[in-house]
């Protein structure tokens, strides 16, 4: 009985924490404007 308690606690706070990266990775790449190919007009400082 007490192994199928863990079990489930385990499978629970996988998922959860499956949950939250999804949701952390989703917000990252729907609000979040990027680019591969910006360029800067100006001078560069060295």
């Amino acid at each position: 009985m007490k192994k199928m308690i863990l079990i489930n606690v385990i499978t629970v706070v996988v998922l959860l924490a499956i949950g939250i990266a999804g949701f952390y990775f989703w917000n990252k790449t729907t609000s979040y404007i990027t680019t591969d190919n910006a360029k800067v007009n100006g001078d560069q400082l060295k």
